[in-house]
């Protein structure tokens, strides 16, 4: 049994608006959801659409930092910080990270614990103070799991992925990497999954791009990834394997303004138990919880921490 964990950043579900709402526009089967109206046909794989609320019952426009800590901890970062934090985790948040994190409490259970993101050799050069200020919730939580990073160095032997999972800005960049197709590489992360227990993979050029306000590079981008999405679904046996994709606010969803939305965070579940897990997601801070129940069930460890849910 196999769990595998999608962080998209920055997609919510919002109007289907065809001058804001980029979603409505690509050639989507996945992504294509919006909350004023009911989906032509169901999801395929047999999944499960689900609204996060990302607001976490506190004032303001949901932000990065806070939302992802709250997708990684399952705890309402925004009321522990007292509000919603752009950017990367503060001191608070990172102490979050460090106690709580999903990936932390399955590698103390003893699973097979994997984020399978690739990073750079200059991402481990900045001077301690510096990264610590400069880590993502993921980087933060990935430390503290103890589970070892993954570089470039291992995109072409099949064990990790860029956030750019066809390699084309690396290879810009002069690293001698295969360009892969959204279908290559989701077939990759399909069988990365197929020999972890948890697995963990992040795509944050979504929210840049809904940042930078550009029609077409949203479309273009959330076609991407609805690709690659659909082949890791594929290449997955989703009788044995349950995927959760969970954003951490909206902004992609309503490119008319620069910043972040009120709308829920987009929510996908597929595979075993999806219905289960879908009637169990309504904010980010469920999706943690939901992680650690499947796990529990899946193992039936009389010592696991299990939490209610699926």
């Amino acid at each position: 049994m196999s769990i595998l964990f999608l962080f998209v950043d920055g997609v919510g579900i919002g109007p289907s608006h065809p001058g804001r709402n980029p979603l409505t526009a690509g050639r989507l089967s996945l992504l294509n959801n919006f909350s004023d109206r009911e989906r032509e046909e169901p999801l395929p794989f047999q999944g499960h659409c689900v609204p996060l609320d990302a607001t976490m019952g506190v004032d303001g426009t949901p932000q990065s930092a806070t939302g992802q800590t709250a997708l990684l901890t399952g705890l309402n970062a925004a009321r522990v910080n007292g509000t919603h934090l752009t950017g990367f985790p503060n001191r608070r948040l990172r102490k979050l990270l460090r106690d709580h994190s999903v990936l932390k409490r399955l590698r103390q259970r003893g699973r097979r614990v994997l984020f399978a993101n690739a990073y750079r050799p200059i991402s481990f050069l900045l001077p301690p103070p510096v990264l610590r200020r400069r880590s993502s919730a993921t980087t933060v939580a990935t430390f503290a799991s103890g589970v070892p990073f993954r570089t470039v160095w291992e995109i072409p032997i099949g064990e990790a992925l860029y956030h750019d999972f066809t390699n084309e800005g690396l290879s810009r960049e002069g690293y001698d990497l295969p360009i892969r197709s959204p279908e290559e590489a989701g077939e990759t992360l399909a069988r990365i999954v197929m020999r972890n227990d948890f697995v963990m993979y992040e795509y944050f050029k979504t929210d840049t791009a809904g940042h930078g306000q550009n029609w077409d590079k949203c479309i273009a981008l959330t076609e991407q990834y609805d690709r690659f999405l659909h082949a890791v679904l594929k290449n997955l046996d989703l009788t044995q394997s349950t995927v959760i994709l969970a954003s951490d606010h909206g902004n992609l969803e309503d490119i008319s303004t620069p910043t972040h939305t009120m709308n829920p965070a987009m929510g996908l579940v597929f595979g075993r138990r999806a219905e289960e897990v879908a009637v169990h997601l309504r904010s980010v801070t469920d999706v943690t919880g939901v992680i650690l129940s499947l796990d529990s069930h899946d193992n039936r460890d009389p010592s696991a921490d299990a939490e209610e849910g699926p």
